[in-house]
């Protein structure tokens, strides 16, 4: 087998086009990994959600059960936004951190204004 390119789609229900989903990362729905030279005329995607393109994966990967176990994890964003915050991925690692959103045009306008108007008194 050689290396392909694949869309992972997560659907609400099984797919009755005989494509197999991948119980691995299944959780909520059902998640199919479609490779891209399958025709996707022959399956009803108008319910799914596009999650993933990858590319360069070699195809025993996906076919062979057992050979490789994908875990996502979710970071605890919320905390962040609870501050008012925005986060990003710390350090290229599953860790998060969090920073001050960037001011829009109007608050850096006030602020000027401000200055000015202090200043000048």
């Amino acid at each position: 087998m050689g290396l392909s390119d694949y869309s992972f789609f997560n659907c609400p229900s099984l797919k009755g086009d005989g494509y197999k989903h991948l119980d691995c990362l299944s959780g909520h729905g059902y998640i199919y990994a479609y490779t891209s030279d399958y025709s996707i005329s022959y399956t009803d995607l108008t319910n799914c959600t596009k999650l993933y393109n990858i590319s360069s994966v070699p195809s025993e990967i996906v076919y062979l059960e057992n050979t490789l176990h994908l875990n996502w994890s979710t970071p605890d964003s919320g905390r962040c936004e609870r501050q008012g915050k925005f986060c990003r991925r710390k350090n290229s690692s599953a860790d998060i951190e969090c920073y001050d959103k960037p001011k829009s045009k109007e608050e850096k306008y006030q602020i000027t204004t401000d200055n000015v108007i202090n200043y000048k008194y």
